[in-house]
């Protein structure tokens, strides 16, 4: 460790997040790659949502002997709930706030290095740390890495979340914006965080992977050396999000209702033409031609043009 290293480490002060839900099979493996972090000064606040397995035995093990976890339990408020309520009660003496899911590893740098990209950066202003992951299967086998996004803004976030909510680490000043207005519905917590961030303050993606990111069976990742296939699985997963009844329309109209006055003259612009494409037919052809939201794919991007045209989004 530099001595810069160690001067951060001995200021600042993370609180990590984690909240769990019938996580067992897994959760011994990712408590223990927390603990080995070569960053210290790290507190882990556990917040059960209603797990009926093993789960709450494990915390209570681990709680016993180690002073840094500390655990609660409660009814099940979902994900977005449940993250929401530890950030609420996480408390405002911490410098960053870290994220965690029950069935991930974190390598053992993971946090120094997120702690040391954002402490380069002006405290002053709300940021988001977030970063590639390494997809494994259950069996810890290596699956293949997220993409590197192209280009992150505003503009990314209204259609797209790149804050992979495990990688997440948010700073004070972030903190307090985010819960400085009441939340709303969201399609999921990080991607309103990358939301906010990217409208108001700075977005930090570091491209080294520092998260085993585990896909249980079922889940579709990544591409395949087939254009073809990767093709039809992008339009399926397009088409399935387009028929959903929240839509990214819908919640870049929730954060209009509550961060709207806030936002720049830009910010208001790029907002407004979003949300008022979906009008017509017409706006929605004009708006399709024009448009300045983006996702990272080139592909998702054309995508993304057809739906608009049909009005699913």
């Amino acid at each position: 460790m530099t001595g810069s290293d160690r001067t951060i480490a001995s200021g600042a002060r993370v609180k990590v997040l984690l909240s769990t839900y019938n996580g067992a099979p897994f959760l011994r493996e990712l408590l223990d790659s927390l603990l080995t972090q070569s960053y210290g000064n790290v507190v882990i606040d556990v917040r059960d949502d209603g797990s009926v397995d093993d789960t709450n035995r494990i915390l209570d093990e681990y709680a016993a002997r180690h002073p840094t976890i500390h655990t609660v339990r409660g009814e099940n408020l979902g994900v977005i709930g449940s993250y929401f309520f530890l950030l609420n009660e996480a408390g405002d003496d911490f410098d960053f706030y870290s994220f965690c899911d029950h069935d991930d590893i974190w390598h053992p740098d993971k946090i120094r290095d997120a702690v040391t990209r954002l402490s380069s950066e002006d405290s002053d202003r709300p940021l988001l740390y977030c970063s590639r992951v390494e997809f494994v299967d259950e069996a810890m086998n290596r699956l293949g890495f997220s993409p590197i996004p192209r280009r992150i803004g505003f503009g990314n976030a209204l259609v797209e979340n790149i804050a992979i909510g495990c990688t997440v680490v948010v700073n004070r000043k972030a903190r307090e914006l985010i819960l400085s207005r009441e939340p709303g519905r969201m399609i999921m917590h990080d991607w309103w965080f990358y939301l906010i961030v990217s409208a108001f303050g700075e977005v930090i993606y570091d491209e080294k992977p520092n998260i085993r990111y585990r896909q249980h069976s079922g889940n579709v990742i990544g591409g395949t050396p087939n254009m073809a296939v990767n093709v039809f699985r992008r339009l399926k997963v397009f088409m399935q999000a387009g028929k959903e009844l929240f839509m990214v329309s819908d919640q870049a109209s929730e954060f209009e209702n509550r961060y709207g006055p806030l936002l720049d003259r830009d910010g208001i612009m790029l907002l407004s033409r979003f949300i008022g494409s979906k009008k017509s037919l017409l706006s929605r052809f004009r708006y399709s031609v024009t448009m300045d939201v983006w996702r990272q794919s080139v592909i998702d991007t054309c995508m993304l043009r057809v739906l608009i045209l049909l009005g699913w989004y």
